[in-house]
């Protein structure tokens, strides 16, 4: 339980008391057990012992977010990129905390540059430039993820949706239908190729398509709206 678990990092705090690890592994029980107060002392101590130690500046900064601080959350991530600019979890979180800007842009970018084969972040980045009705941006990017994870069901609805958002309907019904494939549990892929026949007009596809995404599953709401 908790407990022990509370009793056992301490103990390893006191075997190596100079030690950032033990401190970081100590506030991390604390924080599993939903005490923060008592987390957040436990990080700080790690980072009196090492003032750039990054895995106790993440969930410090974790900690400040989740309270509604977000400049403090947003200054401690930044500590972390100065020392480690590949860390995407402080980029993504980062971005997360600055909305849609000019930063969270460079920020998305930058890491996508540095790390092309990695789907955490180009998928990042495509929604960025999708939310910033960049499409054509948004599908370029998903495109070079689809040749490195061509069967990856995130990559594949990526593409289907930039492909949707691009005006190349074909495609993208196809590709929904490549995720009904990969995901024939889910009733989602189903319902999105439903949106893509309709912008095409194709009623009778888009009832089609409808019709098998209840069937998957009857109660599903997106589905149910879009047969009214």
């Amino acid at each position: 339980d908790y407990d022990k678990a509370v009793a056992a990092a301490h103990e390893l705090t006191r075997k190596q008391p100079n030690e950032p690890g033990a401190f970081n592994l100590l506030g991390a029980v604390y924080l599993a057990k939903g005490d923060n107060p008592a987390a957040r002392t436990a990080f700080e101590q790690a980072l009196k012992l090492k003032p750039d130690y990054v895995p106790a500046q993440m969930n410090l900064a974790g900690i400040e977010a989740q309270s509604g601080d977000r400049a403090g959350a947003q200054l401690r991530y930044r500590r972390v990129l100065e020392r480690e600019p590949d860390n995407l979890a402080a980029v993504l979180r980062l971005t997360a905390l600055l909305g849609r800007t000019d930063e969270s842009l460079r920020l998305l970018e930058g890491a996508w540059n540095r790390r092309p084969d990695s789907v955490e972040a180009g998928l990042a980045l495509a929604q960025e430039y999708l939310t910033r009705q960049n499409n054509a941006q948004a599908l370029a990017v998903v495109k070079k993820l689809a040749t490195v994870k061509p069967d990856d069901p995130q990559v594949v609805r990526a593409l289907g949706v930039a492909q949707a958002g691009s005006g190349e309907t074909a495609n993208a019904i196809a590709t929904f239908r490549k995720l009904a494939a990969l995901a024939p549990q889910s009733p989602e892929p189903w319902y999105l190729a439903a949106l893509a026949q309709g912008a095409a007009k194709d009623v009778r596809a888009m009832t089609e398509s409808l019709d098998k995404s209840l069937a998957i599953q009857n109660n599903y709401l997106p589905a149910l709206v879009a047969k009214v």
